[in-house]
């Protein structure tokens, strides 16, 4: 992996930062913020699931079960309006409707993106 700060023209620096993957073909930016997002949603879901058995205090534990809860509603909706791009998943259809579930978007928008 490379970063580079300026564009492919050298000539003119430009404060451009285009990341490239061991090919050296440009990918998303947005991929490692993607990433810390998912992240982000399974620890939500983990400390809800945590907190199911008394280990976090219960002010806390109620928040992010509702959070959670939320979260997971949102993300059948999506699956509901999204489903063309959810079919896009190169795997099977199970694991990319578990994934819509668990990401949201996350997921089915860079196959979105892609086709």
């Amino acid at each position: 992996m490379s970063l580079s700060l300026f564009g492919d023209n050298h000539m003119t620096p430009s404060l451009m930062l285009s990341y490239r993957n061991d090919l050296g073909n440009p990918s998303d930016i947005g991929a490692p913020m993607n990433d810390a997002l998912k992240v982000a949603c399974l620890a939500l879901y983990l400390l809800a699931i945590v907190g199911a058995f008394g280990v976090l205090p219960a002010g806390i534990t109620s928040i992010l079960q509702k959070a959670a809860l939320i979260l997971l509603a949102a993300h059948v909706l999506e699956l509901l309006f999204a489903f063309k791009n959810v079919r896009r998943y190169r795997g099977p259809l199970v694991d990319s409707i578990g994934l819509t579930l668990l990401f949201g978007l996350l997921h089915w928008k860079p196959l979105a993106k892609n086709s």
